[in-house]
Parts: C-alpha cells; sequence; structure tokens
C-alpha cells in the first residue's frame, strides 16, 4: 500500500473512531451506534 493510500485508511479510521466516540457521549446505546455507523455510510456511498 503506498504512502497516500494508507494516510486515507488511517483518516477513515479516525474518522469512525471519533463519531463513535460522540455516540456514546451521547448515550447511544452499541445496537443503536451500528444501525448510526451504516445509516452513514449508505449515505456517503450514495
Amino acid at each position: 500500500m503506498d504512502m497516500r493510500a494508507d494516510e486515507r485508511v488511517k483518516s477513515v479510521r479516525h474518522f469512525w473512531d471519533k463519531y463513535i466516540q460522540l455516540l456514546d457521549k451521547s448515550a447511544i446505546n452499541a445496537k443503536a451506534r451500528r444501525w448510526y455507523v451504516k445509516r452513514v455510510e449508505e449515505y456517503i456511498h450514495t
């Protein structure tokens, strides 16, 4: 994997880590967090 691709992967992981932390801080339970992540992924890919 080239350096740019590696940086992109790290950036995406960081985004999801921060997003999940935000959901956790907002008292969203684990099952619902998975639902939110799935919906955001669907939105991003449209």
